[in-house]
């Protein structure tokens, strides 16, 4: 293993603030990339296995292509929060796509509740459909729990890059409020309570935590049923990572209060393939978006871009602290 310290509203169709937030953030910040261009229309859908609609975002690739990779969000967010990252893969020399995972952004479903974690599983499948071969998963939080539990059967992904991943929370809840949601998810699986998420510890960027907060396509609610869902695919992902053969790469933030660090470690060291943990001392949550972003992205790409074959030295700048195989 390679660890390296680096720098420095129950229904989601909410019609009325969907449509008022349609293309919100696809262009993203600065320059349009160099060598893709990114798309103006956050309009096309697609359908997951049960036939829920789902919201799909596409940038496309105009010019010689590494790859695909698709892009998977966290809990409470959508991936028009993601223009940045996807401009980064684009420049690299990737397609990218992904899609609002039920009941979040543009897409159908409850806020914040699943009735079985296959459903988004379902729904990163049906996405994966979408993007040519060589495909690479690129995946964020709760995301990176769905990709993991998505890449247990997947025969298509060649590697898969992770920022903050779920595999456990940083502070554990009390055995009675476990127990407890055991038995709401089975009496009123979806009553909707506070996932308890501080935005001040989503990023350490100002900006980003106001934007965030502002975002009326965010929420901050979960059910008993979303919890025990999340429950049992930590464990069946946690008890497969011997069982994994591709490269991973891990992003996250030493400052992270929001999922284990310690968890995240003790997964990265089983993991069955190639895999490297880079740890960024003053990051929080969210590591693509704090100030010292560009270099995490430019970490992620020049890696993907070797896992493509293309040849680039894989990590970014920093401390190495170990190294194994």
């Amino acid at each position: 293993m390679r660890l390296r310290l680096g720098h420095g509203r129950d229904l989601a169709e909410d019609s009325v603030q969907r449509s008022a937030h349609r293309g919100h953030c696809l262009g993203g910040p600065g320059r349009a990339p160099a060598r893709g261009r990114v798309s103006a229309s956050p309009h096309e859908r697609l359908r997951s296995r049960d036939g829920t609609e789902l919201a799909w975002h596409h940038w496309p690739l105009h010019g010689p292509r590494l790859g695909s990779v698709l892009l998977v969000h966290g809990v409470g967010e959508h991936l028009q929060r993601y223009p940045h990252v996807a401009q980064a893969l684009l420049e690299a020399g990737f397609e990218v796509g992904g899609i609002d995972l039920r009941g979040h952004g543009l897409s159908a479903g409850r806020r914040g509740h699943v009735l079985r974690w296959q459903d988004y599983v379902d729904d990163v499948h049906a996405a994966a459909e979408r993007l040519p071969d060589p495909l690479f998963l690129t995946a964020h939080s709760m995301g990176a729990l769905v990709a993991l539990d998505f890449l247990r059967t997947d025969q298509r992904v060649r590697a898969v890059a992770l920022s903050g991943p779920l595999l456990g929370v940083a502070v554990e809840a009390p055995r009675w409020k476990t127990s407890l949601a055991g038995v709401l998810s089975r009496l009123a699986p979806g009553l909707q309570l506070a996932n308890e998420i501080d935005p001040a510890e989503v990023c350490g960027n100002l900006d980003v935590q106001r934007r965030y907060q502002e975002d009326p396509l965010n929420f901050n609610r979960v059910t008993p049923r979303w919890y025990t869902e999340m429950r049992a695919a930590l464990l069946r992902v946690r008890a497969h990572a011997t069982s994994y053969r591709i490269p991973l790469q891990v992003h996250a933030g030493a400052q992270d209060r929001i999922v284990s660090i310690e968890s995240m470690r003790q997964f990265v060291d089983q993991w069955g393939g190639e895999h490297e943990l880079h740890l960024w001392p003053e990051g929080r949550h969210e590591v693509f978006n704090e100030v010292f972003g560009p270099e995490v992205l430019r970490s992620v790409t020049r890696w993907l871009r070797t896992q493509a074959g293309a040849g680039d030295a894989a990590g970014g700048q920093g401390e190495q602290a170990s190294s194994a195989s």
